[in-house]
């Protein structure tokens, strides 16, 4: 007999399904609320689905689950449960949940422990109106177990998707209390989806230009509100809905899996205009190429021409390649410099991760079943469509400000071409024309003239010299080819050596620190600056020098000023229209500052300072291509 222990525990390890398969009976008593009962219970596959209660009565196949959630995947068998439970609470009430709703039938049996069934409750989607015991989001099912009495509870359910069993025994007054919070979390998490949906459905009515765009957000928040009404979260479309058409109730993986293809048909075109790719790119091609092989596939299995289980698994794979392209999409316009990416980067990879929380939670992966574990896919997608709105919205930001800047471009375009063409004519229209008049009064007898005569034409001869030298002046004064060649500094070197020509006022220009280009558009509203201050020094001061100063300061601010030894500003506040030109340029196109003063020997004072930004290769905001590759492509 010294022997007969070990031999024994040797023959439990080599047998270890008799080891499991050995009855547990649960307590219920008034010190706890909850019962996760997954690890308690045991299962039997009825791969025929065929087998009546009395076989399972008396089977012994059955096998004690190792997970908190049993899960069976896309398994074609009916599942039987089985646990004991022993009512030690006189005071209480308990229900037991299955908390997953697609089952065609889920149907509950109370024996005692003689083996008689002491009661019998129906449920399941196929049960038409009364297909479930109590008006809730889940399967719950009355335990009526007498105080101080045992009864086997058998369980019977007939998966129409995934085989998922979260088993529970609740006290009724805890139950219920988690299950108005559930319906106050499922209000918030569907009214956000609506509002957002309804914001942006309200955008496109009112946004002519952008319309297209804020029409597939809401398609594909549309489309995915349906794809979460029919796939649970409180399984509203089943409860409501579907129980009046059974065709549709017995066919809702098919019904979903539709829902889904639509889902990724208007996400991955939402992805393809939210991430702004260009036609001819191979992710675009790739996406649109992946909604069409979606759609295919769907056709397929409605004509049957996929194996039999493709329809149970369809759904998480349309799902999970969509994602994970869209992911690696946004990756590689991240890289590009696309900065609105990150928003889409971040709102994916947010996603998977809590559909990756609830699949681990549902292997058993994860213990503990917690509000933020358990509904891990619902708060991830709100987060993912935060995200996608604010991505979106940075986007069409982003879409404008590039529009806004080619008008300004083409605008600033026109003016150059405009003052291009307006030099060429002032110098070999006008300036020749004028020259010619001069030669031909050169060309005149002046002793056969009166003295009156001679006196008129020497004025008028006189006007025409000064003509000739304005025509050339302003001719001069237009912006040379040098400012988009080799900038600002160099530009106002040949302009002051244009003005000396004309022996009117002697300028003179000095540069201090290093110059750096800039934005075209800066350096030419600081041309048009600096060129309206030199033509008012000449018509307006009475000076005869002035003097340019060009700082550059390491600071990015440029300031210009100009001075000279004419009569100043006096005691009147200067507001003519030259002045007034440049203020609005310098304040409201430059955003810079300008002070108007009188110099203590003499003479006008003005300063003008601007914060001119350094070309580099930075994108711009929304673009992956650097600022000045589309400026100065232009000229």
């Amino acid at each position: 007999m010294k022997y007969s222990y070990p031999v024994f525990i040797l023959f439990l390890l080599a047998c270890p399904k008799l080891a499991h398969t050995q009855p547990t009976t649960l307590r219920l008593d008034a010190t706890r609320e909850t019962y996760p009962i997954g690890t308690l219970v045991e299962y039997l596959p009825d791969t025929a689905g065929c087998l009546t209660f009395a076989e399972v009565q008396h089977s012994s196949h059955f096998m004690r689950s190792q997970s908190a959630i049993p899960s069976f995947g896309f398994a074609k068998s009916v599942y039987w449960f089985k646990l004991r439970v022993h009512n030690a609470d006189t005071t209480h009430q308990w229900l037991l949940e299955l908390g997953y709703s697609h089952f065609r039938t889920a149907d509950l049996f109370l024996a005692d422990s003689t083996g008689n069934v002491r009661e019998t409750i129906l449920a399941g989607n196929s049960r038409g109106t009364q297909h479930r015991p109590l008006p809730t989001h889940n399967y719950v099912f009355p335990l009526h177990i007498p105080p101080g009495q045992t009864r086997v509870v058998y369980l019977r359910a007939d998966g129409m998707a995934s085989k998922l069993f979260p088993l529970t025994i609740y006290e009724q007054h805890s139950f219920y209390e988690t299950a108005q919070q559930t319906s106050l979390w499922l209000g918030y998490y569907f009214g956000f989806i609506s509002i957002t949906l309804l914001y942006h459905f309200f955008l496109f009515l009112y946004n002519r230009q952008y319309g297209r765009n804020y029409l597939f957000f809401s398609a594909y928040l549309l489309a995915y509100l349906v794809n979460e009404l029919i796939r649970g979260n409180g399984n509203y479309v089943e409860r409501l809905l579907l129980v009046h058409y059974p065709y549709w109730q017995e066919h809702v993986v098919i019904l979903l899996n539709g829902v889904i293809v639509l889902v990724s048909l208007s996400g991955l075109r939402f992805y393809s205009i939210g991430l702004q790719l260009s036609p001819t790119s191979r992710w675009h091609r790739f996406l649109i190429g992946l909604s069409w092989a979606n759609v295919l596939a769907y056709c397929l299995l409605l004509t049957g021409w996929l194996p039999s289980t493709w329809p149970l698994f369809f759904n998480f794979t349309v799902a999970l390649l969509a994602y994970i392209s869209v992911l690696l999409a946004s990756l590689s316009r991240l890289a590009e410099g696309f900065r609105p990416a990150g928003y889409y980067f971040a709102a994916t990879l947010i996603l998977l991760t809590g559909v990756f929380i609830v699949l681990s939670e549902r292997a058993g992966w994860l213990s503990g079943t917690s509000f933020w574990q358990h509904n891990a896919i619902q708060i991830a997608s709100i987060i993912e469509i935060v995200l996608l709105a604010l991505g979106f919205a940075e986007g069409m930001r982003a879409e404008r400000r590039r529009r806004n800047l080619d008008l300004e471009l083409a605008g600033l375009t026109g003016r150059k071409t405009e003052r291009e063409w307006l030099s060429v004519l002032l110098h070999t229209s006008f300036g020749t024309t004028l020259s010619a008049m001069r030669f031909r009064l050169d060309e005149l007898d002046w002793k056969t003239l009166s003295p009156a005569n001679t006196t008129y034409l020497n004025q008028l001869n006189t006007q025409l010299r000064d003509a000739i030298q304005e025509v050339r002046f302003l001719s001069h004064s237009l912006p040379p080819t040098i400012l988009d060649e080799q900038g600002l500094q160099a530009a106002f070197n040949v302009i002051v050596q244009n003005f000396n020509t004309q022996n009117r006022v002697y300028f003179t220009l000095t540069a201090t620190g290093t110059p750096w280009r800039s934005d075209i558009r800066h350096e030419f509203e600081l041309y048009l600056v600096g060129l309206e201050l030199m033509h008012n020094t000449i018509h307006h001061s009475g000076a005869t020098e002035a003097h340019l100063i060009l700082d550059w300061q390491p600071t990015g601010c440029l300031l210009l000023q100009i001075q000279d030894n004419g009569r100043g500003f006096g005691n009147v506040q200067p507001g003519g229209y030259g002045l007034t030109s440049i203020r609005r340029i310098v304040e409201q196109k430059l955003g810079g500052s300008i002070e108007t003063s009188n110099r203590q020997t003499g003479g006008a004072h003005i300063a003008i300072r601007v914060t001119l930004p350094a070309l580099v290769d930075e994108p711009l905001p929304g673009e992956g291509e650097p600022i000045h590759t589309p400026i100065r492509r232009l000229f």
